[in-house]
């Protein structure tokens, strides 16, 4: 095999593996934006607002 050639096909997967790449990142990225997990700072944020909503209780 010539070099061009051969130059050619390894330049060709190496850009076919990149873009295989960015696409199961910008895949993971979506799935990531629709999921309906919350972080830790949103969790964090909610328990405190339903600590000061708490009323105490009467016995």
């Amino acid at each position: 095999m010539s070099l061009k050639p051969f130059l050619h096909a390894a330049c060709l997967a190496f850009v076919e593996q990149r873009i295989a790449a960015a696409r199961a990142a910008m895949e993971a990225a979506q799935e990531s934006a629709l999921s309906n997990t919350k972080s830790s700072a949103g969790d964090k944020y909610e328990t405190s607002c339903e600590k000061k909503h708490v009323v105490p209780a009467v016995t």
